[in-house]
């Protein structure tokens, strides 16, 4: 399939000694998953009413949706991590220093102080602020990645 670079996805190329041009090194992809489609659900089927039903009804209740987290990329002195919160639905991040970046929906960050951040908006995290819980603003839940910077001391 081609590349999503809207997503990110892209090549690295690399040029060898002696080599008159550069060729492909690495892909970097976007491993997480897409959104699904905005199509409206097709019709549902007409069904017919179950005979006189004895006892109490049984009704499916599914589990709510939770905040998913996917490992990005990571060297000795940081690493990111991309998380993705349905809606009414939040994170706890333990305390770390790095940034915030808010790519999808809204973030509501709790913290030492408490912010909104809206898709595009960057946030710093700093050691000092501990944990920080960061919930969906919304019904259409959000996307943020998280720079986590390592420190050695």
């Amino acid at each position: 399939p081609p590349l999503e670079t809207w997503r990110g996805e892209k090549f690295t190329y690399l040029r060898e000694r002696g080599s008159p041009t550069p060729s492909v090194h690495t892909a970097i992809l976007n491993v997480a998953p897409r959104r699904l489609s905005t199509k409206s659900p097709p019709p549902a089927r007409a069904r017919s009413a179950p005979a006189a039903a004895s006892g109490p009804s049984r009704r499916r209740v599914e589990a709510p949706p939770r905040a998913q987290a996917f490992a990005g990329i990571a060297g000795d002195t940081c690493c990111s991590c991309l998380y993705v919160l349905p809606g009414a639905s939040a994170v706890t991040l333990g305390p770390t220093a790095g940034v915030l970046h808010v790519t999808e929906g809204a973030v509501r960050i709790e913290g030492a102080e408490e912010l909104c951040l809206q898709a595009g908006d960057f946030g710093k995290l700093t050691l000092a602020c501990g944990q920080v819980r960061a919930s969906a603003v919304g019904p259409e839940g959000s996307r943020f990645r998280v720079l986590q910077l390592r420190i050695s001391g």
